[in-house]
């Protein structure tokens, strides 16, 4: 493995203090206040809204996009190239421009920003990073931790190649930092050979033909040799040569031709300037030069670096910002948004709490008016369980008073004997009784007649006058055989009554208290009777 370390005029390591003074052949701009809009051709996503910087050892100019257009520009005419001063300027220039947002990009032009060719195995995507990652340390021309961004280059003659750019971890934050201190979020600082690779697309060369480049970027001049196709062979920062004379210029950019010769195999065809500080000496290179020297296509304007720069495709452009600084913001964002979402998850709960608290008290609350309530009830309906009770056996008592009681018309029956009987007959016994839906009434008596006298004609006329006033009175009594069964009553108010009626023994004494023959049973002489009817 290989790394290529070939800057003959590289700035020195230390920090490079800032020219007192402008080349000269760069007229000093002294515009204060900002420019109006500039007509510019490129064009800008729409969704762009930028203050894109080109911070070129010390020369700062500023452009707003605001939504896809260029709204204004400006200048700074002082020197700086503090990098804790970084801040202020972006600060500044935000505020000469009337920039509304908080995005930056930057062009950047550093005597600490270095450029390195560095020789590869076959590898691609992370195993390629960790092969540059090992090799970075030993490459760096400066104290302290680098950082660093790569561009990927056409094959040397022995290996895989990628031209990588350094630069101090501090100084690198410093910028960073001061942006956020400012309000502002710093989302890209490319090296100029990022920039300086769109305009190899746009050399009058073949598609393989490979040239060079030279652009003026204030105290250096920085060097890109690659094909039309935009493929890369190796990128330099050279030093200007003020107070050393021009001719140095010719001489770094011979070696760099006769480099890429040595190892890459492959011959510079042509040489182009660009920038307002190599634009004059281009017949004075190409005297002193192998190869054609010309004017880049590339028309020089201002604010081109800073034009130029958001312009970069994002994946092949080099940039020292990491993808996690860059993503800084939404990452803030994100974590705003998550902790105000905690943050009312939080309320919520807290409020669903108390309302479940709330409720839960509630219902405690109703529960125990429920509990006292039943127990209310639960007394009530035991006090009215005992007057139900105290209810039902008054009632009983009345029903068996006054539903089981003797029926009034035995009484009836037995009364109207009295007058129904003849007086020659003699009842010795009378029952009433309830069978089925009718009411038996059974007779018996004897004839009363002298003792001396018959009584067969006396008792055959007294049963035939009873049994036709029985017949004929206010009960309709049928007479039937004795023995003969009374017709059933299914009617459900038929109710059944005694046997007997303890009104037939009180009968019995109306009777004068003779004795009762049992039926059939002749008394003495013969003369006694039996009598059954039925009647409603």
């Amino acid at each position: 493995m290989l790394a290529l370390r070939f800057n003959p005029k590289q700035p020195p390591a230390g920090p490079a203090q800032p020219p007192t003074e402008p080349p000269a052949a760069v007229p000093p701009k002294v515009e204060e206040e900002p420019r109006a809009a500039v007509p510019i051709p490129d064009r800008f996503p729409r969704s762009t809204t930028l203050l894109s910087l080109s911070w070129l050892h010390g020369r700062l100019e500023a452009v707003a996009i605001q939504r896809g257009q260029v709204t204004q520009v400006w200048e700074r005419p002082e020197v700086c190239d503090e990098p804790g001063r970084f801040g202020e300027l972006v600060k500044e220039a935000a505020s000469r421009t009337k920039f509304h947002g908080t995005t930056v990009s930057l062009v950047l032009a550093h005597p600490r920003l270095t450029h390195q060719l560095i020789e590869t195995p076959p590898a691609k995507g992370a195993a390629l990073e960790a092969l540059v990652q090992r090799q970075i340390e030993r490459l760096k021309v400066f104290e302290g931790e680098p950082v660093w961004s790569f561009q990927r280059a056409l094959p040397t003659k022995n290996a895989q190649s990628v031209l990588v750019h350094l630069f101090p971890r501090q100084l690198l934050d410093m910028l960073v930092n001061g942006c956020e201190r400012a309000g502002f979020h710093l989302i890209s600082v490319t090296p100029p050979t990022g920039v300086l690779q769109s305009q190899l697309r746009s050399l009058p060369i073949g598609a393989e033909d490979v040239a060079l480049i030279a652009a003026d970027t204030g105290a250096t001049t920085t060097v890109l040799v690659g094909r039309r196709d935009g493929q890369l062979m190796l990128g330099r920062s050279l030093d200007s040569g003020h107070g050393s004379g021009h001719s140095n210029l010719a001489v770094d950019i011979s070696r760099t031709v006769l480099f890429t010769a040595q190892q890459f195999g492959a011959n510079v065809g042509s040489a182009w300037l660009f920038g307002p500080a190599l634009e004059p000496r281009v017949a004075e290179l190409q005297a002193q030069s192998q190869i054609p020297v010309r004017l880049s296509p590339e028309p020089t304007r201002p604010f081109y670096w800073a034009l130029k720069g958001p312009l970069q495709e994002a994946g092949r452009s080099p940039n020292l910002v990491s993808s996690e600084q860059r993503k800084a913001p939404q990452r803030r964002v994100l974590f705003i948004a998550a902790a105000a979402l905690a943050a009312a998850l939080a309320l919520t709960a807290g409020a669903t709490a108390a309302l479940c608290h709330v409720l839960v008290r509630q219902e405690q609350n109703t529960q125990r008016g429920y509990e006292r309530r039943i127990a209310e009830l639960t007394t009530k309906h035991q006090e009215l369980q005992r007057v139900h009770a105290d209810l039902n056996q008054r009632a009983a008592i009345a029903t068996a008073i006054l539903d089981d009681r003797l029926p009034p018309v035995p009484t009836w029956f037995l009364a109207y004997l009295g007058d129904a009987v003849p007086n020659s007959l003699v009842l010795t016994k009378a029952a009433v009784q309830w069978e089925g839906s009718n009411w038996v009434c059974r007779l018996s008596g004897i004839a009363d007649v002298p003792t001396n006298a018959p009584s067969g004609p006396a008792l055959s006329e007294g049963i035939a006058q009873l049994t036709e006033t029985l017949r004929s009175g206010p009960f309709h009594v049928a007479i039937r055989q004795p023995g003969e069964s009374a017709s059933v009553s299914t009617s459900p108010a038929a109710t059944p009554a005694p046997a007997f009626s303890a009104i037939a023994e009180w009968a019995t004494r109306l009777t004068g208290g003779a004795p009762a023959p049992s039926p059939g049973q002749p008394i003495r002489n013969g003369n006694t009777f039996d009598l059954e009817g039925t009647f409603q």
